[in-house]
């Protein structure tokens, strides 16, 4: 029994010991799987803390936990730099043996710590969360009808303090949700189990198409959800869904369908029935000391939704809303809203949205001494019935006495009286009878954040349709007057005809314009200065879209002064000191505008034309138009290079390039004479700018930079916004060539043997590629052509020389002159390759031809023609070996070499030394003509394949030359009947010159 105990405690010491170090000893192999995976099928950037990646048997006990912290994903291309995922610690703990037995595994525990999700859609249905790569396996599985054997249960999950962004920029439409925690459990190994979850959420805000439904709001959910995975069918047990002081609870059940429908039963009610429960969904009220506001009155709200949902079917549905005695005071004002009554049914029994009725039966608010009255029947959502009225009168001063308003003061009496039934049917252009009136005496608006008032304001404005025609519509604004700052502004305006939309408008006044946006703020806005505008149009639709604008009446002009304006869409912003516009049918002209983008000064003139369609109906604007600077930095366009200055981006900030609108057709004439452009420093810039159809353009472009005179045509192309594409000749004259390195980055990346010449050069290049969000150029993407000729040039000290004289031991010169040498290049992909082309460097003779790419790595070949008279001791001593004690002979050597490695590393191997000029007697050349013949034939084959492959050319020629300076050592040694010591020379050549090959 003792015996059977130790070996049963040294089992189980054992087994515990191996659980403590399978996860140290396999922890990197598994690390090194999931990076493996990641790459293979994720089109992301990838991170997580390897400090922080653990795995263990026994936290918790007895599970398999696996945990990555500061884990996260970041987007490529199109949403390069964007967060779509970060947590501080992802943790997965799994049921031991359900991973043993592989049939089921269980998942006991997920928790996401701190998540950050955001959520990008862009306006062309692009999604940051598609990160999967597309699978390269193209066998086609057959579909099979048997149950898949392996599954996953999940027992319980937990988020902690999460923060979601939903940003759908097609829809358009806007989510945040700031710290959620959320926790869930149940049993989904079992067919019918219940789901328990908890989710709070601090703050939760939506926006859809600009307008903000919920803003800030609290939500508190408790879901007791049983489900029934048999029947895909999901039953609401106890529930409460709670948004700020409004609460819900949810009855009934849903099920999906296998032919897709949705079978849905259920009802909403709320569970609070206090006024103030839905005075809490208002978010102007719920921020402003909600726990404070004196409340009273009862309030009820159900629905329902019963029957099939599909693509083709709607369930019937409904809603009942009912305030009674509804009534709120802010403690510290003297005035309430009182006696509030709803009575709001909304029935669709059919679940036809034709026979939808909106009954609002009444709803009537005492606001201080105010009533406001209003009624609606809607029937139809197609084909509407409309019978609506509404009546009220509101002295804007007892407002302040409501709702706390500081610092703000009103005045006026505000009425309106409006009456519609009938019917809207725009196919048979019949629109209900209407009659209203409403109108503003005596308006006065003060904010403590701006001295001056906006006063006097009058406003009166009919809406008149008698027969329920849309041609006999008419809304008249007969009168709007007011001073603003001391200065009257007034305007009037009718719209007639519905059917062929018939205006006429008048505006006339000076405008404060940043008094006028202190008072009504818009946020991240900012405007200044003064608009003084006198404009008077009239027209008709039906003109418009004949372009028949010689027959709509319009003149009128607009100046600004000191004008300037600021968003966050355009935060380097526009100043117009001095701007005139003058209005006609066919065109507004800009006799002068005077001013600022952004730091540049600039001076304008030209005209639009287009331009009422452009507003009505968004066709192209046209404009010519002239543009002087004086002194333009394009950077703060693109983003500045100045690394001095350090400012803190917000968080998830992206950078991306700027879209050219495809409706514009602009020309402009353009000079300015200095322009800041990246690190370059640009004068006397002229040429012709076009932006159309999403395409920026610069024709006949000239501009001097670096001291040497550029003419170039350039294009930026926008159409599609997340591959920019750029395209550029250039024809540069009398540029320094060490300036040219050290002044363009393209340059340095493609011609790293620029540092070490001194010169003139001129070029002729096209070029063209895909730019990156940060208007950086994506080498790999760059294409072109072109040529370069250097006048006379001076090379010193490039790498590359020097470690080829330690290869060959022979004196190469350092220091070369280049003289009328032209250069032809070709640029494919990022990777720049030259022609051949010949350079002298005293009487060494070199041809160079071969790549270099944008990572720095080279691949050239050079040959070289070296007089013997150059020879060093080491060489001669080493060719000696070969050739014979003497080289009486050779007048040069020809020595061929590759040059690989980075332009900072290069590594040099000699492919071949062949000896130019030599004879070698007759009666050698009779000695050995077996070997001749055959040295000839391959001589023969191998200059044939020079044509086809340079690179395999000159290691073949070096094969040939091993072998024939091998078959040299071998005639001499036959004509002095010393064959051994042929060989011995041989060998001792292989040692003293071990970059030859010899066969």
């Amino acid at each position: 029994m003792k015996k059977f105990l130790k070996i049963s405690g040294i089992v189980i010491g054992v087994i515990l010991l191996l659980l403590i170090l399978l996860p140290i000893l396999f922890k990197d192999k598994i690390k090194a799987a999931l990076d493996e995976q990641i790459a293979k099928n994720v089109n992301a950037t990838v991170f997580y803390n390897a400090d922080k990646f653990g795995l263990s048997f026994f936290k918790p006990f007895p599970s398999f936990t696996a945990t990555l912290g500061e884990f996260g994903i970041v987007g490529i291309e199109a949403f390069k730099g964007d967060t779509l995922l970060y947590m501080d610690e992802f943790n997965v703990s799994l049921d031991i043996l359900s991973v043993i037995t592989g049939s089921q595994i269980k998942i006991n525990r997920i928790f996401l710590d701190n998540p950050y999700i955001n959520v990008i859609v862009l306006p062309n249905g692009k999604a940051n969360y598609d990160i999967a790569k597309p699978s390269t396996d193209t066998t086609s599985v057959p579909a099979s009808d048997e149950p898949t054997k392996f599954n996953i249960a999940i027992k319980s999950w937990e988020i902690a303090n999460g923060k979601v962004i939903y940003d759908d920029r097609k829809s358009p439409m806007y989510a945040k949700i700031v710290g959620l925690n959320h926790n869930g459990k149940g049993d989904f190994t079992q067919d019918i189990f219940d789901l328990d979850t908890r989710t709070t959420v601090y703050s939760l805000s939506y926006t859809m198409d600009t307008i903000p439904y919920l803003k800030n709001h609290q939500f508190d959910a408790t879901l007791v959800l049983n489900i029934d995975n048999a029947n895909s069918k999901y039953t609401f047990k106890d529930n409460t869904f709670k948004l700020n002081d409004f609460a819900l609870g949810v009855d009934g059940s849903v099920q999906m369908n296998k032919d897709s429908s949705i079978a849905l039963d259920i009802a909403i009610k709320t569970k609070e029935t206090s006024f103030a429960s839905i005075l809490s969904l208002v978010p102007a009220i719920y921020m402003k000391d909600f726990k404070q506001l004196k409340t009273a009155g009862e309030f009820a709200f159900d629905a329902f939704a019963k029957g099939l949902y599909s693509k083709k079917q709607l369930p019937s549905f409904g809603l009942n809303l009912m305030v009674k005695d509804g009534f709120f005071q802010y403690p510290s004002l003297p005035s309430a809203v009182k006696n509030v009554t709803i009575d709001l049914n909304v029935d669709d029994k059919s679940g036809n949205l034709d026979s939808l009725i909106v009954n609002l039966k009444q709803m009537h608010i005492e606001m201080g001494s105010n009533p406001i009255d209003a009624k609606l029947y809607l029937k139809g959502l197609n084909k509407k019935y409309f019978d609506a009225n509404v009546k009220g009168i509101l002295n804007l001063a007892e407002i302040t006495q409501i709702y706390p308003m500081d610092g703000m003061v009103l005045k006026g009496l505000f009425s309106i009286d409006a009456t519609a039934k009938g019917f809207y049917d725009s196919t048979m252009k019949k629109m209900p009878t209407i009659a209203a009136n409403m109108s503003l005496k005596d308006g006065y608006v003060k904010s403590n954040s701006v001295p001056a008032p906006i006063e006097q304001i009058n406003m009166a404005m009919t809406v008149q349709n008698q027969t329920g025609l849309m041609r006999d519509m008419k809304a008249n604004l007969s009168a709007f007057k007011m001073v603003f700052d001391g200065e009257p502004f007034e305007a009037r305006a009718t719209v007639e005809d519905f059917t062929d939309y018939t205006y006429n408008a008048y505006i006339k006044g000076k405008l404060n314009m940043e008094k006028l946006t202190k008072m009504y703020p818009q946020e991240g806005m900012k405007i200044k200065g003064y608009i003084n505008t006198e404009l008077d149009t009239k027209g008709k639709m039906s003109l418009i879209n004949a372009k028949k604008y010689d027959q709509l009446p319009t003149s009128g002009k607009m100046d600004f002064s000191n004008f300037s304006f600021k968003s966050k869409s355009f935060p380097q912003g526009i100043v117009m000191t001095n701007a005139t516009m003058l209005f006609d049918p066919k065109q507004i002209t800009i006799p002068v505008l005077k001013g600022y983008l952004g730091k540049s000064a600039i001076d304008m003139t030209g005209n639009f034309s287009n331009y009422m369609a452009y507003v009505f109906k968004n066709e192209t604007i046209v404009g010519k138009m002239t543009f002087n600077s004086q002194k333009f930095d394009v950077n703060e366009w693109m983003g500045s290079t100045d690394t001095t200055k350090k400012e803190e981006k917000p968080k998830n900030e992206k950078q991306s390039v700027a879209a050219i609108p495809k409706n514009l057709d602009i020309t402009l004439a353009v000079n300015m004479k200095k322009v800041l452009y990246s690190t370059y420093d640009i004068s006397n810039m002229s040429g012709v700018v076009t932006m159309k159809d999403g395409v920026f353009a610069l024709n006949n472009g000239f501009f001097n930079m670096l001291d040497a005179d550029f003419k170039t045509n350039m294009k930026y192309n926008t159409k599609d916004l997340q591959h920019p594409l750029y395209a550029f000749d250039l024809d540069i004259k009398n540029l320094e060539i060490k300036k040219a390195y050290n002044g363009i980055e393209m340059v340095r990346k493609l011609a790293s043997v620029a540092k070490d010449m001194d010169g003139k050069l001129a070029t002729t290049f096209s070029i063209y590629g895909e730019l990156g969000q940060d208007y950086s150029p994506l080498y790999p993407t760059t294409n072109g052509k072109g040529q370069i000729f250097i006048s006379d040039a001076v090379v010193r000290n490039i790498s590359y020389i020097s470690e080829a004289k330690k290869a060959t031991k022979l004196n190469i010169p350092e220091e070369f002159k280049l003289q009328n040498t032209k250069i032809e290049a070709e640029i494919i992909n990022g990777r720049v390759f030259f022609k051949p082309f010949d350079i002298n460097a005293g009487k060494v003779k070199m041809n160079i031809a071969g790549s270099q790419g944008l990572d720095q790595t080279i691949d050239y070949v050079v040959k070289s023609s070296i007089p013997t008279e150059g020879l060093g001791k080491a060489a001669s001593d080493a060719l000696s070996s070969v050739f014979g004690k003497t080289i009486p002979t050779v007048s040069s050597m020809r020595v061929d070499m590759k040059v690989t490695g980075t332009s900072t590393s290069p590594k040099v191997s000699i492919l071949s030394v062949v000896p130019e000029g030599a004879s070698g007697g007759n009666a050698v050349q009779h000695s050995i003509d077996g070997l001749k013949k055959q040295a000839e034939d391959k001589i023969r084959a191998e200059t044939e394949r020079l044509r086809q492959d340079a690179e395999q050319r000159v290691r073949a020629e070096g094969e040939r030359v091993a072998k024939e300076a091998l078959d040299r050592a071998a005639k001499e040694g036959a004509k002095r009947g010393l064959e051994d010591q042929a060989k011995k020379a041989a060998e001792e050549a292989k040692k003293r010159l071990p970059n030859i090959k010899f066969p």
